[in-house]
C-alpha cells in the first residue's frame, strides 16, 4: 500500500512538469495584453477630450444665469461728437434706459444712466444701463456694427460692475439662495 502511496508523489511531480508548459504558454498572453493598456491610454485621451468638451459646456453655463440680471451694455468705437443724448436716442429705440436718481426734480427729468468715458475723443466708449435686462440682452444684436455719427460702434453686454458701497447685499443674498435651491 505504501508503495502505491509512493507512486503518487511522482505523479504529482509529473503534474508539476505539466504545470510548467501552461506557465510557459501563459507568457505570450501576458505579453499580448501589454499593448492593450496603450490602447486604453488612447481611450483615456478620448475621454479627456470629452471632458474638455464638458468643461467648455460648463464654462458657457455660468454666463447664462448671469445674463438675466445684467441691464448694462458696453459701447465702443464712439465718435468724438457723440453725447449721452445721442446714445439715449439711439438705444432708447429698443428699451427704457435707466435714469440716474437725483435728489430733486421729477424722475422723468433725471439724466439717463449713460456713462461716457472719453467724451469729445474719437474711439470713445460708454456704458449704458437699461431698466430691463431683456433690452440690454438684445441691444448687441440690434446695434453692434451700427453707424453713429460716422463711426462704426461695437456693442456688447457689459461686465457686472463692482458692487457699490452699501449696495447689492440683498442681490448677493438672493444669488446665494438661488444656488441653494439648485
Amino acid at each position: 500500500g505504501g508503495g502505491g502511496g509512493g507512486g503518487y508523489p511522482p505523479a504529482a511531480g509529473g503534474g508539476g512538469g505539466y504545470g510548467a508548459p501552461p506557465s510557459g504558454y501563459g507568457a505570450p498572453p501576458a505579453q499580448a495584453p501589454a499593448p492593450a493598456p496603450y490602447g486604453g491610454g488612447g481611450g483615456g485621451g478620448g475621454a479627456s477630450s470629452g471632458n474638455a468638451g464638458a468643461s467648455g459646456g460648463s464654462a458657457a453655463d455660468p454666463a447664462a444665469p448671469a445674463d438675466p440680471t445684467n441691464c448694462r451694455i458696453y459701447i465702443t468705437g464712439l465718435a468724438a461728437s457723440v453725447t449721452e443724448t445721442d446714445l439715449a436716442e439711439m438705444f432708447g429705440q429698443i428699451g427704457q434706459i435707466k435714469r440716474e436718481k437725483q435728489k430733486r426734480g421729477y424722475p422723468d427729468q433725471w439724466p439717463f444712466k449713460i456713462k461716457l468715458y472719453k467724451p469729445g475723443q474719437d474711439n470713445g466708449d460708454a456704458v449704458l444701463t437699461y431698466e430691463d435686462p431683456g433690452a440690454a440682452g438684445s441691444a448687441p444684436s440690434f446695434f453692434n456694427g451700427a453707424d453713429l455719427k460716422g463711426s462704426k460702434i461695437t456693442v456688447q453686454m457689459a461686465a457686472k460692475p463692482p458692487p457699490p458701497a452699501g449696495g447689492w447685499q440683498s442681490n448677493r443674498g438672493g444669488g446665494g439662495h438661488r444656488g441653494g435651491r439648485y
